[in-house]
């Protein structure tokens, strides 16, 4: 095993994408290591480096005794994924170039810094997609308030944590995530709001879920179920 994570990454890609323009390593492995932690791999080279007619190639390997998510692709690839991404409110691999450690750079900086406009730009999200997530958010919060059982409020609590984070992420012109990049997004935001509904979820507190989503939902009108129209 590479004694870091970007010796590790730098090794991988001098074997399997030599020809490689950029590569920068990101991930949980990355920021904090823990037994299970893969290193998320990202490279942009020429179509060379790919099979026949291929331009681009995303796998899972284990590799001297580390897992590797890999997204390689071309620069125009990388481009085209970005913006899919932006459209789905999720440009995942962007945030792995501006927020990851470069080990390989080749290039004369113009990817990393459409890279970087395009985050900063943030999402772009209609009323309507608002509304729509109003809607969920109020619903699971009902849900959760007549749940019947500690197993059904256990679901119901995350569902409702998930949705109303992506709710306030995008009310406030920010990028969506999943997992646990969902809270670090939502802590970036607002560390105390995260904090607090974080808490009021590992407690299944009921009360105070309603309360900070009752809190989140005001400056967007509030509660949205009657008279709602898709």
């Amino acid at each position: 095993m590479e004694t870091t994570v970007a010796d590790a990454a730098l090794a991988f890609a001098a074997e399997r994408y030599a020809a490689a323009d950029l590569v920068a390593v990101g991930g949980s492995a990355a920021r904090e290591r823990r037994p299970r932690s893969d290193i998320d791999l990202l490279v942009v080279g020429p179509a060379a480096m790919f099979p026949g007619d291929a331009e681009e190639a995303a796998y899972t390997e284990r590799w001297r005794g580390e897992l590797f998510e890999v997204f390689a692709s071309t620069d125009g690839g990388f481009r085209r994924h970005q913006l899919a991404g932006a459209e789905r409110l999720r440009p995942v691999s962007g945030f792995l170039l501006v927020e990851g450690e470069v080990v390989v750079d080749r290039t004369d900086g113009s990817l990393l810094a459409w890279t970087r406009g395009l985050l900063a730009a943030g999402p772009r999200v209609e009323r309507a997609e608002l509304d729509a997530r109003r809607y969920a958010v109020t619903n699971t919060l009902d849900d959760l308030l007549d749940a019947a059982d500690a197993v059904e409020e256990a679901v119901l609590a995350g569902l409702l944590f998930q949705r109303l984070a992506e709710l306030v992420l995008l009310a406030n012109g920010q990028w969506l995530a999943s997992g646990r990049w969902l809270l670090r997004r939502l802590e970036r935001l607002d560390a105390p709001f995260a904090a607090a509904l974080g808490s009021a979820l590992a407690a299944r507190d009921r009360a105070a879920l309603e309360r900070l989503t009752l809190q989140s939902l005001a400056p967007l009108g509030g509660r949205l179920l009657e008279g709602y129209s898709r």
